[in-house]
């Protein structure tokens, strides 16, 4: 059986780990949106020109 300081330590431990992950999880994931934009942009571009070829999407 676990001493409840130790538990209330590995708590505290993810705690800090989440809020050192947060704001980087949310940078990557803002990125991520911000190039999937991109791409249905040039998707949108491809079908308004009406060409024959597609563009180079790379996800």
């Amino acid at each position: 059986m676990r001493h409840n300081g130790q538990i209330m330590g590995s708590e505290a431990q993810v705690k800090s780990a989440e809020q050192r992950l947060k704001p980087l999880l949310k940078e990557k994931v803002c990125q991520w949106i911000c190039r999937m934009a991109e791409k249905l942009n040039m998707v949108r571009i491809f079908l308004w020109k009406r060409t024959d070829e597609l563009p180079e999407v790379q996800v």
